[in-house]
């Protein structure tokens, strides 16, 4: 998933530079694989998911919001169950883990996800 031999940029791409710029900035990935900008009209529930279901492997990625977001991400705990909400802007984490977002009424609330 963070590959970059497995993925291209778009159209899409092309009409963020400063995005890439930014990512492709990070001093903490080696190479940057997908990323995703994703977008939730307002009280969207998202879907509880986990990403990744081989053990065997690696897979992380970077989530990213803007400060002016009020969308709520969270991690759900594999052994008590909770949630553990994000409260700042960016979260990186293994996506074995069950994850999505806290419905917001707020129109157009974006964040990024990017595979490393």
């Amino acid at each position: 998933r963070g590959d970059p031999s497995t993925w291209r940029n778009n159209g899409n791409a092309m009409l963020l530079p400063g995005v890439l710029d930014f990512l492709h900035g990070l001093p903490f990935f080696t190479q940057i694989g997908k990323i995703s900008i994703i977008c939730n009209a307002p009280n969207s529930k998202g879907v509880e998911h986990a990403d990744i279901e081989f053990d065997d492997l690696v897979s992380e990625f970077l989530w990213i919001r803007t400060a002016s977001s009020n969308k709520r991400f969270y991690v759900r705990d594999p052994d008590t169950k909770d949630k553990h909400m994000v409260e700042g802007s960016v979260v990186w984490f293994d996506d074995h883990l069950l994850h999505n977002i806290e419905p917001s009424n707020q129109s157009c609330q974006f964040s990024m996800k990017v595979d490393g």
